[in-house]
């Protein structure tokens, strides 16, 4: 009998890329107000490991939990001191993280975050084709 390792990480959330030249303190502010959540900083920051030579790199994190979908919303910084978590998503300023996103209809949630004035664009990530996702699977998002 022979067994295989599936070493694919599992991706079991939504994920949306936002292009805007602004803060990310203005960011969360902006979705806050649109959308209607109360994205907060928090304490820690993540780190993603970079190459052997580079540092790891640090993201900025807004979380918000939706207690009525039950759906956690993460806001990061894609290029954060040191480097970025999907590099090949380099266009790509903020990302915003949707897990348990059953009750999330990711069309409207889409074309809300567009009609943000300092928004460039926003656009679905397709998560499971990125290179680096494990950068973003690994990261701790969740609260304690």
């Amino acid at each position: 009998m022979r067994f295989e390792l599936d070493d694919e990480p599992e991706v079991d959330f939504l994920l949306i890329g936002i292009c805007s030249k602004v803060k990310d303190y203005t960011m969360c502010w902006e979705l806050n107000r649109t959308l209607g959540f109360d994205l907060q900083r928090e304490r820690t920051t993540p780190e993603v490991a970079q190459s052997r030579n580079n540092p790891n790199s640090q993201h900025h994190w807004y979380y918000y939990y939706d207690e009525n979908t039950h759906s956690a919303y993460n806001l990061l910084n894609n290029k954060g001191k040191g480097g970025m978590i999907l590099p090949e998503q380099s266009q790509v300023d903020f990302l915003l993280v949707v897990k348990n996103n059953l009750n999330v209809n990711l069309t409207e949630l889409i074309n809300r975050i567009r009609n943000i004035e300092v928004v460039l664009t926003a656009f679905e990530i397709d998560a499971e084709a990125q290179r680096s996702i494990e950068n973003l699977i690994y990261l701790d998002l969740e609260k304690d």
